[in-house]
């Protein structure tokens, strides 16, 4: 019985490390993608 709990821990912990994770990614992404869009803008400002 108490394998059984130890493991749905476990199976818990690594959910929410997944979770982490992919806000990370996802944040790290939106962060990228905003620093290529200023670029952008500066990029078509410079030629207009």
């Amino acid at each position: 019985m108490q394998i059984v709990g130890k493991e749905k821990r476990e199976n818990e912990a690594m959910k929410l490390l997944m979770e982490q994770q992919k806000q990370r990614i996802a944040m790290e992404l939106l962060e990228q993608y905003l620093q290529f869009k200023q670029d952008g803008d500066k990029e078509a400002k410079k030629k207009g």
